[in-house]
């Protein structure tokens, strides 16, 4: 036998409740009825609690469903998943009480900016490098060179060879070099001017003929030819030049005159010509001196007043203080010189780093040729370039060796700054070329228009979202740091923050945040949600909500999410604020200073208060018209329990005549019920219909079968009644079908509903059955 009469009288409780959990009624063995009786029949309990349908699982259940919607293609759509998922989902309850209001939050991480990284971070140690002209060697020793003058005697009338005429002996003239004192000269060019005159008194005849060869020769060895003239005629005088290209010179060397005399006259004792020899050098470009010493006079000052960068040290500081440093000099002579060392110095600094006189010490030993070195300690450097006018040093030259190179000498001045400790570093972020400005736009990878949807197990046919608004979604802004440099605590940041989202295929965009005059602070906040919340994702402090930890609080949240985009991106800019790009550091914070960097997040809190606002009533009856009722045609669509076949489980529809023996006897079934409902939702319509479609056609109207039932929603007991007739239609109509209207009064737009933590409804029901006639058995559980 089929469940008959009894499922006459529990149906509408049944599939009006449908969408809660019935795994709690209890049903009876067997049910009977004598005539002109009433019975009463429990017919279960529902207990629907809000936080046990809506919490954290739920909502990343949707989300993640949700993520990834609003994208047009794969690569958008992977990117848009990825980014909706890394959505942190909170329950919030600050107060931890029980009937509190129930809250999520929603933390979306948004970028994570290390501007620092390339900062060169490095004082430990720089150096310098400049060079300088040496004494001009070529110059000094020109002007120094000094030889005596000579006599020379020729006799007349004697022709031959004055090798011959000298007892076989050259005539010569000692040459001497008298300054400076040296031991070898290498020319690389020059030569020698020997100018022959006839001295005071001396008349050659007029046939005389003296023509002569000249040779620079070594003074000990005559073999050693230095340098050797042409013949010339030099009876009435001459000048000859010897060139000394390539020659090397001896402090002492003879100049030796051979040649022929012929003509001239005869006499006993013979007629002697005197000839003076003086001597002259030509420029002389030196290659190489030995054994060389000499006063250079004033050549042997060298003024040091070129200015040179501290290379090394950037841009990047504005100023260091340093506790604990030190600074060398080392002047470096050309390759292969000696015998040159520093008479005297004096070293002074300004611009960059300002060092007194007094501060340099000489350290100079061994083969250096000068060294001086400074302590640092308290004193300031900055990126500046380094002058050490004032600097000079003064040469000293004893048995020296010089090579000279063709393409100069110079003096390499070269210096090493260390700088072990600092107090203070004051960066020029700007100068430094590090960039803090960062645009960007982020896409949440939300469809809020789905998202919302997703909320309801059904289909929203009656456009219920569209009618509920959020009066406030609080956001907070924050741009950290998590650790306690105070440097960047007290960076001074502007921003801000855009809402990009289309909504009903238009795009539009809202700013959320302007952030410029008064700052947008950097927090070094190391409190994480994840790290407040319990293993129930749980948070129950409010830390992160107070003003010391977020950089700032957005309005206009609500607004974006009440227009129900179908995408929504955050586009945010951050920078530093006006000219304020200094940032200064201790030792240990500039120690750790490049491995910083700024964390963007935002959060949401999702309190659940709703207004309804009736702006897309769907109700046939009053299609368009703002009446402040928002009207459900049908609740069951919003649940997924709509029913498309019969509701009595009838296969055909003779199967509800066998059934009319046993209304007769039912004067009325009555549904008892009592409701507890803890829930902002009790100023409420809920119409109950029962309807037939007898038509094949798929959009025929349906057929009323009883009259709507109104039923009470306020708290206390309430009864529903069928009647004897409407329990015989239902059963000579197939098939029936629920439908369930509910209209939400007070859908103004004004109307605050807020939903606790415990929040619930719970509905206690029987059945009371009125008989009259004999006695029936109407259900046994076990048939």
């Amino acid at each position: 036998m089929k469940k008959k009469l009894f499922f006459i009288g529990i149906f509408f409780s049944l599939f009006f409740f449908s969408c809660y959990d019935f795994t709690n009624i209890e049903t009876p063995e067997t049910v009977s009825i004598s005539s002109d009786a009433k019975y009463q029949l429990p017919a279960g309990k529902i207990s629907f609690t809000l936080k046990d349908k809506i919490d954290v699982k739920k909502l990343r259940e949707i989300i993640d469903k949700n993520a990834g919607s609003s994208a047009t293609d794969e690569a958008s759509s992977a990117k848009a998943s990825a980014a909706a998922k890394a959505i942190e989902i909170y329950d919030y309850n600050p107060t931890q009480k029980d009937d509190a209001l129930l809250q999520f939050i929603l933390n979306y991480p948004i970028k994570e900016i290390s501007p620092f990284t390339s900062l060169n971070s490095d004082l430990g140690d720089f150096t310098f490098e400049r060079k300088f002209d040496v004494p001009d060697f070529n110059q000094s020793i020109n002007s120094n060179l000094s030889i005596d003058n000579q006599t020379v005697m020729v006799p007349e009338g004697i022709p031959g060879s004055l090798t011959e005429i000298n007892e076989g002996e050259p005539l010569s003239a000692w040459f001497k070099i008298t300054s400076p004192d040296f031991k070898t000269m290498k020319l690389r060019t020059g030569a020698l001017n020997i100018s022959i005159k006839k001295h005071e008194g001396t008349s050659p005849s007029e046939d005389f003929s003296l023509l002569v060869q000249f040779s620079l020769v070594d003074k000990t060895n005559h073999a050693h030819v230095i340098s050797k003239s042409s013949q010339v005629d030099c009876a009435n005088g001459a000048t000859i030049k010897l060139n000394l290209a390539n020659a090397d010179l001896l402090p002492e060397m003879e100049i030796l005159i051979d040649g022929t005399l012929s003509g001239g006259t005869f006499a006993v004792p013979p007629k002697i010509n005197t000839y003076d020899l003086s001597f002259s050098f030509d420029e002389l470009k030196l290659s190489e001196i030995t054994g060389l010493n000499m006063d250079l006079g004033p050549a042997s000052h060298i003024d040091i007043s070129q200015t040179f960068p501290l290379s090394g040290i950037n841009s990047t500081f504005k100023r260091a203080s340093i506790k604990k440093g030190s600074m060398a000099f080392a002047c470096v002579l050309p390759d292969n010189w000696s015998g040159i060392s520093c008479k005297n110095s004096e070293f002074v600094m300004n611009g960059g780093i300002t060092i007194p006189k007094e501060n340099f010490k000489n350290t100079t030993s061994g083969s250096d040729f000068l060294r001086q070195e400074a302590a640092l300690d308290g004193l300031v450097i900055t990126p500046n370039d380094v002058s050490p006018e004032g600097s000079f040093i003064e040469f000293e030259v004893k048995d020296a060796h010089i090579i000279f190179h063709e393409e100069g000498d110079a003096l390499t001045l070269s210096g090493a700054c260390k700088i072990d400790e600092v107090e203070e570093v004051i960066l020029d972020l700007s100068a430094a070329g590090i960039d803090i400005n960062h645009t960007d736009v982020v896409d949440t990878g939300l469809n809020i228009s789905t998202l919302l949807g997703d909320f309801l197990d059904g289909n929203d046919s009656s456009n219920l979202i569209n009618n509920i608004k959020f009066p406030e979604i609080p956001a907070y802004l924050y741009i950290t740091q998590p650790s306690d440099n105070e440097a960047l605590k007290a960076l001074s940041l502007k921003g801000k923050v855009d809402a990009l989202y289309t909504a009903n295929g238009e795009e539009k965009e809202l700013n959320l945040a302007t952030i410029d005059e008064e700052g947008l602070p950097v927090k070094n906040t190391k409190t994480t949600f994840a790290g407040l919340a319990d293993e129930n994702f749980m948070v129950t402090s409010d830390t992160l909500f107070t003003r010391e930890n977020y950089s700032c609080k957005i309005e206009g949240m609500s607004e974006v999410f009440n227009a129900h985009p179908e995408s929504l991106k955050f586009r945010y800019a951050v920078g530093l604020l006006g000219d304020n790009s200094e940032i200064r550091l201790t030792n240990d914070d500039f120690q750790i200073f490049k491995t910083l960097g700024f964390r963007i997040s935002l959060a949401l809190v999702f309190p659940l208060q709703i207004i309804f606002d009736d702006v897309t009533d769907t109700n046939s009856e009053s299609q368009g018209v703002r009446d402040n009722v928002i009207t459900i045609p049908n609740v069951l669509e919003l649940t997924g329990n709509t029913f498309d076949e019969d509701m009595l489980k009838r296969e055909k529809s003779s199967e509800g005549e066998d059934w009319l023996d046993y209304t007769k006897i039912i004067e009325y079934i009555g549904l008892v019920y009592e409701l507890d409902n803890e829930t902002p939702l009790e100023n409420m319509k809920i119409t109950f219909d029962l309807q037939t479609n007898q038509s094949s056609e798929a959009e025929a109207e349906p057929v009323k079968i009883i009259e709507p039932k109104a039923l009470e929603t306020s708290d206390g007991e309430h009864v529903l009644k069928f009647t004897n007739e409407e329990i015989e239609s239902i059963c000579k109509t197939y098939p029936v079908m629920p439908l369930v209207k509910v209209e939400l009064c007070d859908a103004d737009g004004t109307s605050l509903r807020s939903f606790n933590r415990n929040a619930h409804i719970d509905f206690k029901a029987s059945l009371e059955i009125q008989t009259s006639g004999q006695m029936v058995k109407i259900w046994d559980k076990n048939k």
